[in-house]
């Protein structure tokens, strides 16, 4: 999950940590192009003064501005009670000149950033949280470097950055036998040569973990991209999310050295559009959910570690929790509800799969009691029925029953402007006012052999677990 800084308060309302710790265990990501410019200040009081309205914020870029002690304890908190990891976005343009145009396009003129990164206020901060025991590899669990930097900083100012930091990280937690993960530089370019040559040159640099990335592949959502027109699309969703955003680069470069070389790759901001102005169907829509199955699916079959959606709590119309101000308490994403089901029910082993090609989005990994049981998760934009066969590469049948079915469904068939879920027909489904899941968010048991077909209704996600399937690696 991705998060902006400026949702501190939201993260002390003990309701939203119920809601949030469903979620659990997750990464979440706080960070944005504002933490690039954060000073840190060792003050208890809260410094973060942003206006909630996004219409209201300072133009880019919006430093000077504080990060308090008593903000980041406010962050500590809230991971701690809901039992989330916090990864922590770090100010690499601070102490920088940020006015100049760019070179050689100005694409971005006048936030061209030139001059050195003063880290004299970045290492207070890291001594700080060594000095108090804040790292504890769980609450929190790593520092990220950079955000979309391709049109604000020099590559190479940026790759010294990174190894800098992760040198940082190695001398003060010299101490310590697990020490900070540092990921950079959260680039939103795997298109261009320089953003992937940093993935190369910080391969084998000491103290760092990993190359983190950005995945639109929807872009503006409008014109050719309208949400409306892709998320319905079985030819874009099986190839658009790949190369819409340019995601294949960056796990092609990967692939070739960084990934031997022990590198692990991110994609810590990831949604099918950036757009934050989308009509029906946006980013929370139930329609949205036939981008979450397969970018899940994709991205995990290609061996990125984690996949954060753009966004976690608000500061966008689109978060995975959002206030409900009609009814009060806490509302959600559509697809908070796969996003939960693919957490209690997906293991750690991807499967191969060859769904032919064309029609529904099929996907399968091993289910997570590390029992044989196998789970398949497929998306169905059509309008159609499909019924879904399993077999081996051989060609043996794999067994369907017994199994559980956890179908999504549109709540009376509002396709377009639903922005919740039913499953397995239940009605939509909804987070309880004190902030507890649904007593029907749970799987149907299916063991009667004339229900032996897997079956995708028309416009359905779906998770079936064959509890009979035995394959040896998911032992």
């Amino acid at each position: 999950m991705e998060a902006a800084m400026g949702e501190l308060k939201d993260m002390a309302d003990p309701l939203f940590r119920i809601v949030a710790s469903h979620l659990a265990p997750a990464v979440v990501r706080i960070g944005g192009i504002s933490a690039d410019w954060y000073k840190y200040t060792f003050s208890m009081e809260h410094t973060d003064t942003r206006p909630t309205d996004p219409n209201d914020w300072p133009p880019f870029p919006d430093a000077p501005r504080n990060l308090s002690m008593g903000d980041f304890h406010t962050m500590l908190d809230f991971m701690r009670a809901s039992n989330l990891s916090l990864q922590f976005n770090l100010n690499e343009l601070y102490g920088r000149v940020c006015n100049f145009t760019h070179r050689p396009v100005p694409y971005n003129p006048g936030q061209w950033c030139e001059g050195n990164w003063d880290t004299t206020n970045v290492r207070e901060f890291l001594q700080y949280v060594h000095d108090n025991k804040l790292f504890d590899g769980h609450t929190l669990y790593s520092f990220e470097l950079g955000n979309e930097l391709v049109s604000h900083l020099d590559p190479v100012a940026n790759t010294n950055d990174i190894i800098a930091l992760g040198a940082m990280v190695q001398e003060i937690w010299a101490d310590a036998p697990v020490k900070p993960r540092v990921y950079a530089p959260s680039t939103d370019a795997c298109n261009n040569p320089e953003q992937l040559l940093i993935m190369k040159n910080i391969t084998h640099a000491p103290g760092v973990t990993g190359y983190t990335f950005h995945a639109y592949p929807g872009q503006s959502g409008t014109g050719n991209n309208s949400l409306e027109r892709i998320l319905m699309s079985e030819d874009w969703l099986r190839n658009g999310i790949m190369t819409g955003s340019a995601a294949s680069m960056c796990f092609g470069a990967w692939n070739q050295g960084p990934r031997d070389g022990g590198l692990e790759l991110l994609i810590t901001e990831a949604s099918s559009s950036w757009s934050w102005q989308l009509p029906p169907p946006a980013q929370n829509s139930f329609l949205h959910g036939m981008f979450t199955i397969p970018e899940l699916g994709q991205f995990a079959a290609a061996g990125a570690g984690i996949v954060a959606r753009w966004s976690f709590m608000e500061g966008s119309p689109f978060a995975t929790i959002a206030h409900d101000y009609a009814a009060g308490g806490w509302k959600v994403a559509a697809d908070y509800w796969l996003i939960l089901a693919h957490k209690r029910l997906i293991g750690s082993i991807i499967l191969s799969v060859d769904d032919g090609g064309a029609g529904p989005l099929i996907y399968a990994a091993c289910g997570k009691a590390g029992n044989g049981s196998i789970v398949i998760t497929a998306a169905n934009p059509s309008n159609s029925t499909v019924d879904v066969s399993v077999q081996t590469e051989s060609g043996s049948t794999i067994p369907t029953l017994p199994r559980f079915d956890w179908i999504f469904t549109a709540p009376g068939g509002d396709l377009i402007y639903s922005n919740s879920s039913s499953l397995n027909g239940s009605p939509a489904l909804t987070i309880q006012r004190d902030g507890s899941l649904p007593s029907d968010f749970t799987g149907k048991y299916v063991a009667d052999l004339k229900f032996a077909v897997l079956t995708l209704p028309p416009m359905s996600q779906a998770f079936f677990v064959l509890l009979s399937s035995d394959v040896n690696v998911c032992h």
